[in-house]
């Protein structure tokens, strides 16, 4: 881990506080940089592999800061780095006390009856999923749901397909996944992390060792590589369950497929407001076939990452295209309201 970077000083520095805790997470209120906010808040549900602060890296390229900067109230998640304390936590717990607990909690502290949510990479999936676990309920505490490279379609998941077959969930649920009896284990964060590289070997595996080793080179302080080393473990059970469901079997694309907190879940059940985002060069999925959400009417927006972080804000044509998206449709309202 890169020592010129500090969490809390020149990363993940945006100030808020916990509000709220329990086995899987804290829920973290970031102070208002307005005068006024607006009622509905919005949480951001980050991925449980590596920290919360992906989004809230530097102040330049920080969503939590562009939100609160644009009057929101911002919440965000932060799992626990698993111990064999919650080695035996499964994937409806994460549902559950991970994510529809914490809106609660939101809606008591703001008075709101739905929030605005935001979830990023796995983050995502498990945003949509709760989403529906609450439909199933006969519940609509979301008002909208932004999807930024998160996957609900496994049905092609590239690279990713050489570590996931049978043999290995199989071995992995035998391993830590709790089954026959065998205690619960964990998933730890370093395998995550060597897989990840792997998947782009130049840039995060040789790079490294041409330029440090062989050169003899001190890394470059980047706020992104210094995220992606800061891995945390994850309970074997719902990790496996994660595997089998999704990767091999990809049973969430299907209706009623799942059962989830003692519900049949179907992703199609939602029809709140959708954003979705995809990087057509993201290293784990591309955008075409990382959707199973049923949208009516949409309309798209391609934006070609051009270097790494272009998801945290650094790509500015992106930022761009979209501003100049959502002024036509300011001004498209405005001439009809006039009409």
């Amino acid at each position: 881990m890169n020592r010129a970077l500090r969490s809390g000083k020149n990363i993940a520095s945006t100030e808020g506080a916990v509000v709220y805790e329990n086995d899987l997470v804290q829920l973290i209120q970031y102070k208002p940089l307005t005068p006024k906010v607006y009622g509905r808040p919005l949480v951001i549900v980050p991925p449980y592999i590596n920290k919360f602060y992906i989004l809230d890296l530097s102040q330049e390229s920080s969503l939590v800061r562009y939100a609160l900067e644009q009057g929101q109230q911002v919440f965000i998640l932060s799992w626990r780095n698993a111990n064999q304390s919650i080695a035996d936590k499964d994937w409806d717990d994460y549902v559950q006390q991970g994510v529809l607990d914490c809106i609660d909690v939101m809606k008591d502290i703001t008075g709101e009856e739905q929030v605005n949510t935001l979830g990023f990479c796995i983050g995502g999936t498990i945003l949509a999923t709760a989403l529906a676990v609450a439909k199933a309920r006969g519940e609509e505490p979301a008002a909208s749901m932004t999807l930024l490279t998160s996957m609900l379609d496994f049905s092609d998941t590239g690279v990713l397909d050489v570590f996931v077959d049978e043999a290995h969930v199989q071995m992995r649920e035998q391993a830590i996944g709790g089954k026959n009896g065998r205690p619960a284990g964990l998933m730890r964060g370093v395998e995550f992390a060597n897989t990840f590289s792997y998947l782009r070997p130049n840039d995060l595996v040789w790079n490294y060792v041409v330029d440090n080793y062989l050169k003899g080179r001190t890394p470059q302080a980047l706020d992104l590589l210094f995220w992606n080393s800061d891995s945390t473990n994850l309970p074997g059970p719902m990790c496996v369950w994660y595997l089998r469901n999704t990767y091999l079997e990809n049973k969430l694309k299907d209706p009623n497929a799942l059962t989830m907190c003692g519900e049949k879940v179907g992703l199609t059940s939602l029809t709140l407001p959708v954003f979705i985002y995809g990087s057509r060069e993201d290293r784990y999925r591309a955008v075409e076939i990382s959707l199973c959400v049923r949208i009516h009417s949409r309309r798209a927006i391609e934006v070609r990452a051009r270097r790494i972080g272009a998801h945290c804000g650094r790509d500015q044509s992106a930022v761009e295209e979209q501003a100049q998206l959502l002024d036509h449709r300011q001004r498209r309202r405005a001439s009809a309201r006039r009409s």
